[in-house]
C-alpha cells in the first residue's frame, strides 16, 4: 500500500515555490494535504495515485502561499521618495491557480463524488 508523504509534498512545494528547506510553510502544507486526502474516493491508492496526490497537495500549498503574499501588503518606495503599499504581482496568484488546476484535473479518476469545482474569471 502506497502512502501520501507529507515530506514528498513539502519537497516539491519548495521547488515550486523557490524556496530553500525551511519548516515556515509546513502549517500551509499540512491543510494541503489533507484537503487532498479528503477528496480521495480510494482509501488504498496505487503509486501512481499517490505520486498524482502529492503533487496536488503541493500545487494547492503553492497557490495558497501566492495568495498570502499577494495579500500581505509590502511598503514599496518609488524613485522620488514616495512610499506607498503595494503587493506582489497578481499574476503569480494566476500562475499558481492553474498549476493547480492542472494538478487536480489529474485526479478526475480518484476523487469520485468528492470531485473539484473549477471556476474561471473573465470573459
Amino acid at each position: 500500500m502506497a502512502e501520501i508523504s507529507f515530506e514528498r509534498i513539502k519537497t516539491i512545494f519548495l521547488r515550486i515555490a523557490g524556496e530553500g528547506e525551511t519548516d515556515d510553510y509546513d502549517d500551509l502544507i499540512a491543510r494541503a494535504e489533507a484537503k487532498i486526502i479528503s477528496l480521495l474516493s480510494d482509501d488504498d491508492p496505487d503509486e501512481d495515485t499517490v505520486s498524482r496526490c502529492e503533487y496536488a497537495a503541493a500545487a494547492e500549498a503553492a497557490y495558497e502561499h501566492a495568495c498570502e503574499l499577494c495579500a500581505s501588503e509590502q511598503l514599496v518606495m518609488s524613485e522620488s521618495g514616495a512610499v506607498r503599499r503595494g503587493s506582489p504581482q497578481s499574476s503569480t496568484v494566476a500562475a499558481a491557480a492553474r498549476l493547480r488546476d492542472h494538478a487536480f484535473a489529474e485526479l478526475a479518476d480518484v476523487v469520485g463524488d468528492r470531485g473539484f469545482v473549477f471556476n474561471t474569471v473573465g470573459g
